[in-house]
Parts: structure tokens; C-alpha cells; sequence
């Protein structure tokens, strides 16, 4: 009779479709932050309106099937400094769309990287 044998693995357990619980023995790849995507799409959207490929916001509003607000946001995200664009896209950022709307309302990029310390952000 032979010795049982001995075999180590990794389960990650995922909460699937309609709640139902998988184990698979490979991490599934991250997603980039939603901020992060918000960002990209904002980048986008306002290089979709540069070059000509729609007159304005609102034309890619009807487009895209979304409100005004959202377009704004989107938008708002791109006039943020780079420091912290940089830390959003890299995942750095703490701070929610709420207190980056906020810190966008400042024109200098200095000074929204000083009012965005001052809410919690680290460069």
C-alpha cells in the first residue's frame, strides 16, 4: 500500500453569477479602477470633440445614450493636473469623483494639488 500523497495549492474563491461561489485555482486578472476608466472615456470624449468627430458634447451625449451630467464629469476629470490624473490612472487616488469634482473647481493645477492634499490626497 502505498502513502498518501500531499498536493498544495492556491484556491481563490470568486462570488459568481447570481451569487453563486466558484473556486478556481488562477487569480482572475484585476480591472482597472472605475475612476481610472472614467478618466480614459473623459480623455476620449474630448479628443472625439478636438478632431471633429462630433460638434459638440451634446452630440455625443445623444450618441452615447447618456445624460448631460455624466458627459460633464467625464469631461471635468480631464481638466484635473497631471499629478493627479497619474495617480488616478495608476491607482493611487483615494479620493471619490465627489471630491475630485471639487478640486477640479480650481483653475491652477498647483492649487488643485494643494485643495486635494488638503481633502486626503498624497503625492
Amino acid at each position: 500500500m502505498s502513502a498518501p500523497a500531499m498536493v498544495e495549492t492556491t484556491i481563490h474563491r470568486f462570488r459568481g453569477d447570481r451569487g453563486r461561489v466558484t473556486f478556481e485555482t488562477q487569480p482572475r486578472p484585476l480591472r482597472e479602477p472605475r475612476l481610472a476608466r472614467a478618466l480614459a472615456l473623459g480623455h476620449f470624449i474630448v479628443e472625439l470633440v478636438e478632431k471633429g468627430r462630433f460638434r459638440d458634447y451634446d452630440a455625443i451625449k445623444e450618441h452615447m445614450g447618456v445624460s448631460q451630467p455624466r458627459i460633464s464629469v467625464l469631461v471635468t476629470l480631464t481638466m484635473l493636473a497631471p499629478p493627479i490624473q497619474e495617480a488616478i490612472l495608476f491607482g493611487a487616488c483615494a479620493l471619490r469623483v465627489k471630491g475630485l469634482l471639487a478640486v477640479a473647481r480650481e483653475r491652477n493645477w498647483a492649487d488643485q494639488v494643494a485643495v486635494a492634499q488638503m481633502i486626503g490626497f498624497r503625492t
